[in-house]
């Protein structure tokens, strides 16, 4: 039997979830993967490629910026516009998990089955630098592309100025080196577009999302920005 098979076979024997108490109301209990591992392996399930090696190549161009748009129309409206979704925010904003849990989804359908995505990446780090912060998401095979998240209720100069420090030299991702990186900063509707439009500069994207959580406007610093649609679904086109 080959080594993956005898990982699945693990896997799927082991606990795959635990109950832990919910941190917003000790009260409650919750359901979370026992290990990260799990956690990976059971989105991927979940979430299957929905593209071929073939549709990425001809669609993605090696472009981390073409890449995301794909990933953020995956995202599902419900889910972003969801109340629970929003419990206990102070902005009007989707809670990091929701968020993380959409992207994870959305870049695991857009990618081929050769390739995999990471979320909270700290243990590829030299010893100096793991655990003082996680990278968000980390695409690995041939592209060794990274990804951190924002969310942010304005435009917030200094926020930003050191999520992307994080990415260069002497910068906690640094030694990661990897070959294209994105900050994605999400703000809330209403969000001044002309400041939007002015903070994405090279390494930062700007997702100002519209009042239903239906659509957003996209800042991008090497394309055009653009209306997208939070289809729920894998949809391929020409930026």
């Amino acid at each position: 039997m080959s080594p993956e098979k005898v990982a699945k076979r693990i896997l799927l024997r082991a606990v795959v979830v635990v109950s832990v108490s919910d941190p917003l109301n000790p009260h409650r209990q919750l359901l979370e993967f026992a290990t990260s591992v799990h956690r990976r392996y059971w989105f991927r399930v979940a979430y299957p490629s929905a593209i071929t090696a073939e549709d990425f190549t001809s669609h993605v161009h090696n472009d981390i910026d073409v890449w995301l748009r794909f990933v953020l129309r995956t995202f599902q409206s419900t889910a972003l516009s969801n109340p629970s979704s929003h419990r206990n925010s102070a902005i009007s904003l989707p809670l990091e998990w929701t968020f993380q849990h959409e992207f994870w989804r959305g870049a695991s359908m857009m990618l081929s089955h050769s390739m995999r995505v990471a979320a909270e990446v700290s243990k590829v780090m030299t010893r100096s630098t793991a655990g003082r912060t996680r990278l968000d998401f980390w695409i690995n095979s041939s592209l060794n592309w990274a990804v951190e998240r924002m969310r942010s209720p304005q435009s917030d100069p200094d926020s930003i100025k050191d999520h992307l420090h994080r990415f260069r030299e002497n910068g906690r991702y640094y030694v990661l080196e990897p070959a294209q990186w994105r900050v994605v900063d999400f703000r809330p509707p209403g969000c001044d577009l002309e400041q939007a439009a002015a903070d994405a500069t090279d390494g930062l994207i700007i997702v100002c999302c519209g009042d239903d959580f239906k659509r957003a406007t996209v800042y991008f610093a090497t394309h055009e920005p653009e209306e997208i649609i939070f289809h729920g679904k894998a949809v391929l086109d020409r930026f």
